[in-house]
């Protein structure tokens, strides 16, 4: 089971690899005013799926049993952490390069296609992979 979803993050960091380097060799990001949001956007995808796999895989004890939404609310705050950071990154790097002034609207923008891709991958995740509904099962039988 989590085999398949870390089989999953490798191929859409390959594709977000593979049109970062096409954007970069071709400057999509200067040409194509939207290019940035559909990439934050995977990004962000592939931040929910190699977190939940990292969490189901080696932090979260097996004998816990969470409710969905405290689940759904740790994530996104997990989420939410890596974007900040990441946009803390891109400023860092646009200011010692010095490539453009814009940020607050664009960091604001990129933090919100980050969240969504989260959120969207947390969907997936929670209609996907079974054991989260296992937890579900499981917690209506103990009430």
């Amino acid at each position: 089971m989590l085999d398949k979803l870390l089989r999953r993050s490798a191929t859409l960091v390959a594709l977000i690899f593979l049109f970062n380097t096409g954007a970069t060799f071709f400057f999509w990001y200067s040409r194509i005013w939207w290019f940035d949001m559909p990439m934050h956007f995977a990004g962000g995808l592939f931040i929910s799926l190699i977190t939940v796999f990292v969490v189901e895989k080696y932090l979260r004890p097996r004998r816990y049993i969470a409710q969905d939404h405290s689940v759904i609310s740790r994530y996104l705050i997990i989420f939410l952490c890596i974007a900040i950071g990441w946009e803390v990154y891109e400023i860092a790097v646009d200011v010692y390069f010095s490539t453009h002034t814009t940020y607050l609207l664009d960091s604001l923008s990129d933090i919100c296609f980050d969240l969504a891709g989260g959120a969207l991958g947390l969907v997936y995740i929670f209609m996907r992979y079974p054991f989260y509904r296992q937890q579900q099962e499981t917690s209506a039988i103990l009430k």
